[in-house]
């Protein structure tokens, strides 16, 4: 057993692991990752393999589901191991499989706010619990996972998150009449559903006996839709404060914005779903397209996906400029996501719309994040098409930081089709704009960009020269991206030039950073490139073990054209 566990496994908002509140890893719904979530939200208690079985593959023979079942184990300890944590996080004792109840979890930490709840007596302890709860329930329990099981718990815990934000609420009201706070639990809540969080057997879990979700209990007073006074002026503050950002997030002042509004996020969710709640959508709908940018390599973009489709459920469709830009930052977020059916549905919509109103700034990055799609899917000429109208009409704006953007994404289409002169031209322009405006992180970025320019027209030393250049800028500008694609790509030169331990250092770096922002693609294409070096190194098993990972990851991104490499002859 462990005596002090490091790493805390979060379920709730976005699956994640954390070391010191530090985000390291962000999983995603694999199956052994399914398997993982699953022995979270059961708390540590031990559960039989056949049922772990059926939950995993529903309708499957039993026989069939536990064989995939052991397969899949392995799997999830071969990837636990990758990521630094020991054998025994996951135990497998006689037929029962468990997660190490020493392991911290975010079930634990709710549930031990769940069992404060039912205790509360105090009124003037209401708000920090109630905060608290918030913290940890985030947008719920896996928000993104369709599985019969996982819908079924998230509903569950959200029935006792609203039981328990009643709970606090009625100790007030009562302390307000001037009656007597007994501690009672909200109607309809047993205490199995309120759970101590050490106690493992007493955590949430798949027990025969556990009580239904049902409806949701009343709450005790009759409320609206938020007890908080004057969120409808602090929302209405916070759309002036994002709708201003919006308009230099792109641009040197980036990093500054994200700063601002990181600082203030909590509180501007919060109000947006209050505003939700109250059906107060229009402000809603303008702050939502106006914030959507800073969930762009956002460590929880999954987390502002989430919050984007929410609000763009709620608005009626049309060919207004405010919903117009809802659907078209929901279509970037699920670009980044990689979910590109979804992303080109919905800004071809936005797209529409900005023909119709006449946006030329706006139908030019739509034309922008369509090429960028295009490119994905390797319809190269399609995409080169897409990014010549962006650049068209960007050039007639006075819009200098994304035209920098839109060269760079034509340069890079450019260079998929091997016209590096070309690709060269592009990224120079770029590269003029963004010294122009001192733009710390265009400028290393677009140098990492040309040095893989140089590296495929032959000139090395310049290519390493302008790597090393933008790696010192990135010490000192906040693009976690852009810095974790340049250790890549100087693990690259480092390889070429024979300096193997300095590549593998390189990549090892680079695969954390990427990890660290969910970035798997990244993670993917840094797992490809060290398989070669690992090869170099003489370490095959490591080198396919490496490989594996690459092709995994672009398989769950449904990268048809990686998954062709990687079927290919790994380098001998």
């Amino acid at each position: 057993m462990l005596d002090r566990y490091p790493w805390r496994i979060c379920v709730f908002d976005t699956y994640r692991v954390e070391v010191e509140g530090r985000v390291t890893h962000r999983f995603e719904n694999r199956r052994q990752e399914a398997l993982l979530a699953l022995l979270v939200v059961h708390g540590g208690a031990a559960v039989a393999r056949s049922e772990i079985a059926a939950e995993l593959w529903p309708g499957k023979p039993e026989a069939l589901a536990t064989n995939r079942l052991t397969e899949v184990l392995v799997r999830l300890r071969r990837m636990l191991a990758e990521l630094g944590m020991p054998e025994e996080t996951v135990l497998s004792p006689r037929g029962v499989i468990q997660l190490n109840p020493s392991i911290a979890t975010d079930v634990q930490a709710h549930a031990a706010l769940l069992a404060r709840a039912g205790d509360l007596r105090e009124p003037s302890q209401a708000p920090a619990l109630r905060a608290s709860l918030a913290e940890v329930y985030g947008i719920g329990l896996l928000p993104l996972f369709t599985d019969e099981w996982a819908v079924r718990e998230r509903r569950r815990f959200a029935a006792l998150q609203a039981a328990a934000l009643r709970q606090t609420e009625s100790v007030v009201e009562l302390a307000f009449a001037g009656q007597a706070v007994t501690s009672r639990a909200p109607a309809g809540w047993s205490t199995a559903d309120r759970p101590p969080a050490i106690d493992a057997d007493r955590l949430p879990s798949y027990a025969k006996d556990r009580p239904d979700i049902g409806p949701a209990p009343p709450p005790a007073v009759a409320e609206p839709p938020s007890r908080a006074p004057g969120w409808r002026d602090r929302l209405t503050g916070y759309v002036t404060l994002v709708e201003e950002a919006s308009l230099e997030i792109w641009g040197p002042e980036r990093e500054r914005w994200l700063r601002v509004i990181e600082a203030n996020l909590t509180a501007i969710l919060e109000c947006m779903e209050l505003g939700l709640a109250a059906e107060e959508l229009d402000p809603v709908a303008r702050l939502a397209g106006a914030i959507w940018p800073i969930w762009v390599d956002h460590p929880q973009v999954d987390r502002g996906r989430v919050c984007m489709d929410r609000v763009l459920l709620a608005l009626k469709p049309g060919t207004s400029a405010v919903y117009a830009k809802v659907l078209h930052g929901s279509g970037i977020l699920a670009l980044q996501q990689d979910d590109l059916g979804i992303a080109r549905e919905r800004l071809e919509s936005a797209l529409r719309i900005w023909q119709t109103i006449g946006n030329r700034e706006w139908l030019a990055r739509a034309l922008g994040s369509l090429g960028v799609i295009a490119f994905r899917e390797r319809d190269l000429t399609r995409s080169a098409e897409w990014h010549a109208e962006s650049l068209t009409l960007l050039r007639g704006l006075n819009r200098s930081a994304l035209t920098a953007i839109a060269l760079k994404n034509a340069a890079l289409t450019e260079m998929a089709l091997g016209r590096y002169p070309s690709a060269e031209t592009l990224l120079d322009e770029a590269l003029q704009i963004a010294i122009a405006s001192e733009d710390g992180a265009a400028i290393a970025s677009l140098r990492v960009d040309l040095s893989t320019v140089y590296q495929n027209l032959g000139r090395w030393p310049e290519a390493r020269a302008l790597a090393k250049q933008a790696l010192e800028i990135y010490q000192d500008v906040a693009d976690p991206a852009g810095h974790a694609y340049c250790l890549e790509v100087c693990g690259y030169l480092a390889h070429q030039a024979g300096e193997l331990d300095a590549a593998l250092e390189h990549f090892r770096q680079s695969e954390l950073a990427f990890r660290a922002i969910g970035h798997m693609r990244g993670v993917a294409e840094v797992s490809f490139y060290r398989s070669a070096l690992l090869q170099d190194l003489g370490d095959a098993e490591a080198a396919e073990r490496s490989r594996a990972m690459s092709r995994d990851l672009y398989r769950a991104l449904h990268d048809a054209h990686w998954q062709r490499v990687l079927e290919g002859p790994a380098k001998a």
